[in-house]
């Protein structure tokens, strides 16, 4: 089973769920998918982390993108942290196991 963790952010309170996540399914089978790269302010408040080989950051290369949205649209299970990302829809369409999980439910 391969399992993917799709976010905007790289963030210091998901990435004990991350790290847990890799370690249970093994490095192979998971993937940390981060939307856009981390902005000035938030590394100046210390939301600098380091990613681990199963974390994907997409930043302006459209290589990183295409890898990224190819790791997402087949992966055997998706959990996604925002309700308006593009491939949600598609992957219903798709009949993939597609869970929406958000801290902040009223926030789009």
């Amino acid at each position: 089973m391969t399992f993917c963790l799709v976010t905007d952010q790289l963030s210091p309170h998901e990435l004990p769920l991350a790290c847990a996540l890799a370690e249970r399914l093994g490095q192979d089978a998971f993937q940390y998918v981060v939307t856009t790269g981390s902005d000035a302010t938030r590394r100046n408040l210390g939301w600098t982390t380091a990613s681990p080989g199963w974390c994907r950051i997409v930043d302006g290369d459209e290589a990183s993108r295409h890898a990224a949205w190819q790791a997402i649209e087949q992966a055997d299970v998706a959990l996604f942290g925002n309700r308006s990302h593009p491939l949600l829809a598609r992957r219903l369409a798709l009949g993939r196991l597609t869970i929406l999980g958000t801290e902040r439910w009223f926030k789009p």
